[in-house]
């Protein structure tokens, strides 16, 4: 109650724009002079207004470049580690691992959770695939709250479980309509825990729903050919907050 009533008076603004308050956090001794001046000054009271969050839609916005992603971090499977080496996001920080999963990832998120960034992106599922989605949803919130836990300040993006060719779909292990379950789980999970959710999963589809068969990887996909992974990476520069 008390926080608030310093927000109301245009004493404590938040850390961002939606007013985020740390109370972990150290404070900083130009804080605390913020704080007693406006205390003891009226006149130097802040007005502002607090952004309403919209969960878990993102909307595209002009193309981050390359500073945009100086403290940002990306946490996931194989298919990160192909980012890593493919997307031209060299600023990024990457914590990422073949075969990890929802329930083995705990000691990389402990990594992750070491530093602290502005953004993390995460992308897990491929080795999910045969999990309940609500089961899924419910491990990877898990990890959701623990990043948020140790930075409560950062911008957390939900990456889409990334599409299939219609001939991997069409094997029975790797079906779009299995991947578009796992997805609706994702969001409803996005959307609870109050993150963002990145779809990377139809803006790399083609016009019949598939993995557009140049962004088709070694293995026909999951996995991304270079060209796939350079696609993915311009959906990440040009949907954020």
């Amino acid at each position: 109650g008390e926080i608030y009533s310093l927000y109301r008076a245009g004493i404590l603004t938040g850390g961002n724009r939606r007013g985020a308050f740390s109370p972990n956090a150290s404070i900083q001794r130009s804080e605390v002079a913020a704080i007693v001046t406006r205390m003891a000054y009226r006149s130097l009271r802040q007005k502002f207004e607090l952004e309403i969050p919209t969960w878990p839609e993102l909307t595209e916005q002009s193309r981050a470049e390359d500073g945009f992603f100086a403290n940002s971090a990306m946490l996931g499977n194989s298919l990160a580690q192909g980012m890593q080496l493919y997307s031209g996001l060299g600023r990024m920080s990457f914590f990422c691992y073949q075969s990890v999963t929802v329930s083995s990832a705990g000691t990389y998120v402990e990594e992750l959770c070491a530093h602290q960034y502005d953004k993390v992106y995460i992308e897990y599922g491929i080795n999910e695939i045969y999990m309940d989605p609500d089961a899924f949803a419910a491990a990877y919130g898990k990890i959701v709250d623990r990043i948020r836990e140790a930075m409560p300040e950062a911008e957390i993006y939900v990456m889409a479980i990334t599409p299939v060719t219609k001939e991997r779909s069409d094997e029975g292990s790797f079906t779009m309509t299995r991947i578009n379950s796992m997805n609706a789980a994702l969001y409803a999970m996005c959307r609870e825990h109050e993150c963002w959710y990145l779809d990377c999963c139809t803006l790399l589809e083609d016009d019949t729903g598939y993995l557009r068969g140049e962004y088709a990887g070694w293995d026909g996909s999951p996995h991304l050919s270079t060209a796939g992974y350079q696609a993915w990476a311009e959906i990440i520069r040009t949907y954020y907050v």
